[in-house]
């Protein structure tokens, strides 16, 4: 059965991969977190966030695990990784090309599937509105350069 994985976020510079989620099923985020448990990545956290989450905005990701996350399912995942980059691996490790264990954290910023119909409803005004009102107010100072939250 096909997990429907609707887009892919890439927020390596964060540390972070996510993964935009259309939930159809009670068991797709546990799949796709099955999955990605067993995938080499270079990223030390992975985000699955539903549809409705742009991945690619790690304000809206944030948002989402504030308003989400439900602790309890987060997976630490060990892997065995050739990855000479890791910051942490110390010269040593890193002149004796051994694999060394990974470790990665897997966050579910998703809504509970039995909730999706009664879930609070997202609360945010359109993108133009939002610039509207930080012009407005000067509140576009305080942001990076092209940054709307």
């Amino acid at each position: 059965m096909e997990i429907p994985v609707r887009k892919i976020g890439d927020l390596r510079p964060l540390g972070a991969t996510v993964f935009a989620l259309e939930q159809q099923n009670p068991d797709d985020v546990t799949r796709l977190m099955d999955e990605l448990d067993k995938q080499h990545s270079t990223s030390r956290m992975l985000i699955v966030v539903d549809h409705d989450v742009n991945p690619n905005d790690p304000y809206d990701v944030l948002w989402a695990l504030g308003t989400r996350f439900d602790p309890e399912l987060a997976r630490t995942s060990i892997i065995q990784n050739h990855w000479l980059l890791d910051p942490l691996r110390t010269m040593e490790d890193r002149i004796s090309r051994e694999p060394r264990p990974y470790k990665r954290l897997i966050l579910n910023g998703c809504r509970p599937f039995e909730r999706l119909n009664g879930f609070p409803p997202v609360n945010k005004f359109s993108q133009q509105r939002r610039e509207d009102v930080f012009r407005k107010w000067r509140m576009a100072d305080w942001l990076p350069a092209g940054a709307f939250v």
